[in-house]
């Protein structure tokens, strides 16, 4: 009985030790595809609060090149909702949040680096890809993690938390060549995120 009230305690204080380290902050990533006569480079940006992730995307204006439009989602984990925000005229939706994900990745258990950052590397089993793909993986981080949320796919299809860790990289191959790679280019750490997820200004719609 004793040793298993200090196994007990011991996890306990484990958890407590993960949750103090739990990442909270920013992260900005590219989406690319390696190998194309065409290659055409868009960013995002991914606040990570608790139990909530804002995705920024900044795609290219279909109207004009010289402008940069913002798509904006809001998940949150504890009420399993998707928020989508329109900037242009300051209103949001809900909806119900997608926690279906397309793949599911297997811990490779080998190290690997993405962006001078130590990852696992995660792989999906090549008989449940599309057949046009010849692999799909995915580096998740060692040290930035989110002990709220085990597995997080932005819009059921974009790994970005596995195992409890951010994603870094996500690298999809396509037979005969031809990478489509979303990977992190920064991440910082905040004290507050708050603001990001701030919706006064803002109506919903009805």
């Amino acid at each position: 009985m004793k040793c298993f009230l200090c196994y007990i305690f011991f996890l306990l204080g484990w958890w407590q030790v993960v949750g103090q380290n739990d990442f909270m902050g920013i992260a900005k990533y590219k989406l690319t595809v390696e190998g194309s006569d065409n290659p055409v480079t868009d960013s995002m940006s991914v606040i990570f609060s608790k139990q909530k992730v804002e995705v920024i995307l900044y795609l290219p204006d279909l109207t004009t090149t010289s402008r940069i439009s913002e798509k904006i989602f809001i998940d949150d984990f504890k009420t399993k909702t998707i928020i989508t925000l329109n900037t242009e005229n300051k209103t949001y939706k809900t909806d119900t949040l997608n926690t279906i994900p397309k793949y599911e990745f297997t811990n490779t258990n080998k190290i690997a680096a993405g962006n001078n950052m130590l990852c696992f590397r995660y792989t999906v089993d090549s008989t449940k890809i599309d057949t046009s793909l010849s692999r799909v993986e995915c580096l998740a981080s060692i040290d930035y993690r989110n002990s709220f949320t085990s597995n997080y796919f932005f819009l059921g299809i974009q790994p970005i938390i596995i195992d409890n860790r951010i994603v870094i990289d996500y690298i999809i191959t396509k037979i005969g060549g031809g990478k489509q790679r979303i990977y992190i280019t920064d991440i910082k750490k905040m004290e507050n995120v708050e603001s990001y997820f701030n919706l006064s200004g803002y109506k919903q719609e009805k």
